[in-house]
């Protein structure tokens, strides 16, 4: 699959996270560290990451991991456990290499500090993340997954968020929550980037199809919009187009030559004839 990405009149420094990121080949992971457990109490839940890779589970046990992929020499790990009845307990360890094999004692772990943030009444279904970053105001260096939360069923408007601000300086907290008693699984997300909110609120803002033929695809859209992103899919390629909300109309931009060199396969006049 290739992917392609225009943003168009968005100042780069808005799109902090992606910008320059170091691409990291999953299928190959270059190295990989063995993982032993001691001292582990009764927990729900885990969280074991470097800034590259992580496994996280709202529910279950972190001794199901024995070894954490590794991408680069050196890195650091987080892991936390969540302790029955209790707030979850983490370890930081620094400047660590791929090989060989590590011991994750508990009982050096502390305790996570607590954010309660409150979500719209009558959630029913939710899926949480957050995300440590080490240096303030820089997302583009990967991040840490410090946590996973979800619930299929709660009467609750409080997620009690898990974070330690003496090791990280900045957060991504990512959530999706189904819409009440819609059949067809409607989902609306929340993302933001630095302090943990202190709420999640759904944007007041709506659009619907006006036409989606392929020469002539048009929305009209309602409410208080900051953007419009529209993906365009044709086999293995995909190009996402992100802009301001009061672009009326989109036209994609001319492709690089060393894009086309890198990505032969590319027919522009296949893509704009969506446009």
């Amino acid at each position: 699959m290739t992917f392609l990405v225009s943003r168009l009149d968005v100042k780069t420094k808005e799109m902090t996270w992606g910008a320059n990121y170091t691409y990291v080949d999953y299928q190959n992971p270059p190295g990989q560290i063995d993982l032993n457990y001691s001292n582990v109490p009764e927990h729900k839940g885990y969280s074991i990451s470097n800034r590259r890779y992580y496994s996280s589970r709202a529910t279950r046990e972190i001794t199901t991991r024995p070894y954490i992929n590794w991408y680069d020499n050196p890195d650091n790990l987080f892991a936390m456990v969540k302790p029955t009845n209790e707030e979850p307990i983490y370890l930081w360890l620094e400047e660590l290499s791929s090989g060989g094999r590590i011991t994750l004692d508990f009982s050096y772990a502390k305790k996570l500090k607590v954010k309660k943030v409150t979500i719209p009444e009558n959630t029913t279904n939710y899926y949480v993340t957050i995300d440590g970053y080490l240096e303030k105001g820089v997302y583009n260096n990967g991040r840490y997954r410090l946590g996973t939360y979800n619930n299929i069923d709660t009467t609750n408007s409080v997620i009690n968020l898990h974070y330690s601000d003496s090791t990280f300086s900045g957060f991504r907290v990512s959530a999706s929550f189904k819409e009440p008693n819609d059949p067809f699984y409607t989902y609306w997300y929340h993302s933001s980037y630095g302090e943990i909110p202190a709420s999640f609120k759904k944007m007041n803002a709506d659009f619907e199809f006006v036409s989606t033929t392929f020469d002539n695809f048009s929305i009209s859209t309602q409410g208080a919009l900051d953007g419009v992103a529209s993906t365009w899919a044709v086999g293995d390629f995909q190009w996402s187009v992100l802009g301001p909300a009061n672009k009326l109309s989109y036209k994609l931009p001319q492709l690089s030559p060393l894009l086309k060199d890198k990505f032969a396969e590319i027919n522009r006049d296949c893509v704009l004839k969506f446009v």
